[in-house]
């Protein structure tokens, strides 16, 4: 009996001794633990950007461990918030954005963790060497910058993916929601009662944020997360495009764009295939040898009154096409867009315009000159094209966003010729700023402007416009 005892209790001092060995530190709200900040030396170089870009990657470049103890136990805090300062002289330390630390040049850096008052220990701060690069005095050997988008929170879908390598200080296009599954099917992230509205250097989403086809330069790898924004009161009611549909249905719909404002004047064609031709004998870039072509108006279009067309159909649900109207038909043009760059080739046709807008509906994998609009190389050429034709099917300007600087754009006619355009813009429009797009495009004479939708709502509608710019070469 007395062994049996002994054993006991030998077991219980071993539990004790192995239980205190792995305790938490006891902090309390009245008597905050000490906190302790260390932070390695730098892991990678950092090269002149004009910018504190290198900040979207200071937890890579300079690694941090945070611990907190009330002098017994040690904790870490794998969570730890932490905050950046700079300093050319080591004294006074100011915030790292400002120009004098956006140069090359060697700084203070002091990395500081907050007093937490969840779990109650001090703030406490740590110093290491910041060292940035001038580019032009590097070695040529570096193998470039990475962007990897990651995925957090959601309920489906997938992240996009860049595969590309980019040199210090190039600039980076900010992708959109354009994840592909195994199938390299359209597989936006999604999260029932939330919107995907930006991408954030923090998986927490309290770091920088930046809007889907923002332009950034680089400093170093870049890590983005889904920033994610509650839906406030949002719900499908009888007047949704989308709410009334069957289940069963399995053809596709294109939500409408905004309508013009009420009593607004639609312009008229600025362009038939019948009668007689252009006064100066030329032939527009589109036309058939037998087809001779005349403009009916002269006046310019009002696109400040217009919406920009709405070209994305749902991929989280099927919808039903409503049949095309014989009036609201496309007139083949003979002409060929091809974007070389995303490997895409396309038929360009006319779209003429209704009530609401566009009739986009029914391009699928075509791609319209908006009626009000000039032919390629005659004047301004709107054309729009659908991201996604389905839940299933691609449409020709998905990767739209992909598109930089400079990237051509071909657009050959129905007799053989041949006009070549350079990207100079890419950026991202609401769904009414028509006129600013306008604006954009009057910039250089006989703009090439391409058009798609982005940024996919819970609901199946889009909201914002991705929008291409391109000059004649």
């Amino acid at each position: 009996m007395k062994k049996t005892m002994l054993f006991f209790t030998t077991l219980c001092l071993i539990f004790a001794v192995v239980s205190s060995a792995h305790a938490d530190p006891v902090c309390t709200g009245t008597d905050y633990c000490d906190s302790n900040v260390l932070v390695g030396k730098q892991t990678g170089p950092i090269y002149q950007t004009g910018d504190h870009s290198w900040l979207f990657s200071a937890d890579i470049l300079f690694p941090t461990d945070v611990t907190y103890t009330d002098g017994f136990e040690t904790l870490t805090d794998t969570e730890a918030k932490l905050t950046y300062a700079c300093s050319s002289d080591g004294i006074v330390f100011s915030d790292c954005s400002m120009d004098e630390f956006t140069q090359a040049g060697t700084y203070t850096l002091k990395t500081e963790v907050a007093q937490n008052n969840e779990l109650f220990y001090n703030g406490s701060s740590a110093f290491t060497t910041l060292s940035i690069i001038d580019p032009s005095q590097a070695a040529a050997t570096t193998n470039g910058f990475v962007v990897i988008y990651h995925d957090t929170l959601s309920d489906t879908g997938s992240v996009p993916q860049d595969s590309k390598s980019y040199q210090p200080g190039a600039s980076v296009i900010v992708l959109g929601n354009l994840g592909l599954n195994s199938e390299f099917q359209p597989d936006p992230l999604s999260r029932q009662g939330y919107t995907f509205t930006k991408w954030n250097t923090s998986p927490d989403q309290i770091g920088d944020s930046f809007g889907f086809g923002e332009i950034i330069r680089l400093g170093g790898n870049l890590d983005l997360y889904p920033q994610w924004e509650p839906i406030a009161g949002e719900s499908l009611t009888e007047s949704d495009p989308f709410a009334a549909v069957p289940n069963n249905i399995t053809s596709t719909v294109q939500q409408q764009p905004q309508a013009a404002a009420a009593g607004t004047e639609l312009e008229a064609k600025s362009w038939f295939n019948e009668g007689p031709p252009f006064n100066n004998g030329d032939t527009p870039l589109g036309s058939d040898p037998n087809i001779r072509w005349y403009p009916v108006n002269t006046n310019k279009p009002s696109w400040g009154n217009k919406p920009l067309p709405g070209t994305g159909f749902s991929t989280r649900h099927l919808t039903a096409l409503r049949e095309q109207p014989a009036a609201l038909a496309y007139t083949t043009l003979g002409i060929t867009l091809d974007l070389p760059t995303l490997n895409v080739q396309a038929d360009v046709v006319s779209v003429p315009e209704e009530e609401n807008g566009w009739s986009v509906d029914w391009l699928g994998e075509k791609t319209g000159l908006l009626e009000g609009s000039a032919l390629p190389g005659e004047g301004i050429s709107y054309i729009a094209g659908h991201n996604h034709l389905n839940t299933l099917e691609t449409g020709p300007f998905l990767f739209l966003s992909q598109l930089e600087e400079n990237d051509r754009i071909f657009v050959r006619g129905a007799s053989g010729q041949l006009l070549e355009f350079s990207v100079f813009a890419n950026e991202r429009y609401a769904p009414d700023e028509f006129a600013a797009v306008h604006e954009k495009a009057s910039e250089v004479f006989n703009a090439l402007v391409l058009i798609t939708c982005e940024d996919e709502s819970i609901d199946g509608g889009y909201l914002g416009r991705r929008v291409v710019f391109a000059r004649p070469l």
